[in-house]
């Protein structure tokens, strides 16, 4: 008997119609399992060599502009961090369930990318500690004042977190 003719025989009977729908209904969401859609993010820490070389950058540059500071001369910058940065990454959530059942439900995660680069939602910088300045005319109190000033507008950080220091021969 082929399936077809299966199927109309069992359709006769009014409680199997019944049981052919249910058994129809779960084979489509068996096949096609409902989704949901969400893009959420997720931190992500990281430390690597991009960071470090974008938290040598940074001391490069500013000793090349504290250098510039009337007085100043050479100048050497050092910069701690109390923390690392954190990335928020996007990621396409995709929650199927079958029948509603929870027990069964899936939910995978993907980074949403873009451009080849992954999606970032925030990104924290790191916390800076504490910055060392040396510099050749450190000795006079103006320019250790005026080379502190720069550094906390320059990385929104206090006074106290910047110590000035002469430079020896």
């Amino acid at each position: 008997m082929e399936t077809w003719e299966k199927v109309k025989k069992l359709a006769k009977n009014k409680h199997n119609w019944v049981l052919l729908v249910i058994v129809i209904i779960g084979a489509i969401l068996i096949v096609f399992p409902t989704g949901k859609k969400t893009i959420e993010g997720s931190k992500k820490e990281t430390t690597t060599i991009a960071q470090k070389a974008d938290e040598s950058a940074l001391e490069s540059r500013l000793s090349s502009i504290l250098g510039k500071v009337e007085g100043a001369g050479d100048v050497s910058v050092m910069i701690t961090y109390a923390s690392s940065s954190e990335k928020s990454l996007a990621y396409d959530t995709v929650e199927e369930t079958n029948g509603g059942e929870t027990s069964q439900d899936k939910l995978q995660k993907e980074a949403v990318v873009s451009g080849g680069n992954p999606v970032i939602l925030k990104e924290d910088y790191p916390t800076i500690q504490g910055v060392i300045v040396v510099a050749q005319g450190a000795g006079n109190s103006e320019v250790q004042l005026n080379i502190i000033n720069a550094v906390k507008t320059v990385l929104g950080i206090d006074s106290y977190q910047v110590t000035v220091l002469k430079k020896g021969i």
